[in-house]
């Protein structure tokens, strides 16, 4: 079975928060509010893949590539890209 992405993420204080497309990075973060926080570090948001594993904006865009999810590769994946 192919690895792929299948909605956006964020992972704060260890809790990954996700929701099903086409649920987007910032719906995530102002729906939950993760303690008030309005902010979440970049290196905090990326993807859920179809194996249940939080991954980064860069390795996200290697497996939706791979995966024929996107046409051409990309440094960072956006939900936009996706959905």
């Amino acid at each position: 079975m192919t690895l792929t992405i299948i909605a956006a993420a964020i992972k704060v204080d260890g809790v990954i928060v996700t929701e099903p497309p086409p649920a987007r990075h910032h719906d995530l973060i102002h729906a939950y509010g993760m303690g008030g926080r309005c902010y979440v570090p970049p290196d905090r948001q990326g993807f859920l893949t179809s194996e249940r594993r939080f991954v980064r904006r860069e390795p996200a865009a290697v497996i939706a590539y791979e995966a024929g999810q996107i046409p051409e590769p990309k440094h960072r994946l956006f939900s936009e890209d996706l959905w």
